[in-house]
């Protein structure tokens, strides 16, 4: 095979082990998650959870239904992690990790009774699986499970039974004080995650 066939499947090969190992590391992490906590977002990023929770529910209504796609990060396909890596700068202007496993180490952990709109919460169906979403009210979260982005409630018994823990991303002030603009698009963003 001549030299330059060589280092062209070379290269082939590099770029569908790196797009494969994108998709290994989605929704699912095998290594127990240390928590390395941090304050949450800086003062630019401070938003009443109302309107956290309109915001929100407007993605919602454009991500409805897309259906789950490990690695994925637009409305073709999109995993747990990739579904708020992508949403959050576009509508808190707020970047996460990509990973669920690195998203469970950001912000500060909270307890289940003090979620407010915008908080991680972050569940353990199995020893192997971890999977993420965002708080809405009410026990309401947005997330992308295997049947695609939906909201659930966390009283729902399969959540309930698999809940782990919450995280606190964003700032939240008092509705008086905000001065945020309500109508910031959803920014889709390619399918690679550029690893």
């Amino acid at each position: 095979m001549p030299l330059t066939e060589l280092r062209l499947s070379w290269h082939k090969l590099c770029g569908v082990l790196c797009l494969f190992s994108v998709f290994l590391v989605g929704c699912q992490s095998t290594k127990p998650v240390q928590d390395q906590s941090t304050e949450p977002a800086a003062e630019g990023t401070a938003i009443p959870a109302a309107e956290a929770e309109a915001r929100l529910l407007r993605a919602y209504d454009e991500w409805r239904g897309t259906p789950h796609m490990l690695g994925g990060m637009n409305r073709n396909g999109v995993d747990c992690s990739g579904l708020l890596y992508v949403l959050f700068p576009a509508l808190f202007d707020h970047q996460l990790p990509r990973t669920t496993e690195d998203q469970a180490r950001t912000g500060s952990r909270i307890n289940r009774t003090d979620l407010s709109a915008g908080d991680l919460v972050f569940f353990r169906p199995n020893r192997k699986t971890r999977h993420v979403g965002v708080y809405l009210s009410d026990g309401d979260f947005l997330h992308a499970p295997n049947s695609g982005v939906q909201i659930d409630n966390l009283s729902d018994t399969y959540w309930n039974r698999s809940y782990w823990m919450s995280r606190r991303v964003l700032t939240m002030i008092p509705a008086q004080h905000a001065r945020i603009p309500t109508d910031q698009p959803v920014v889709e963003q390619s399918g690679r995650t550029g690893w």
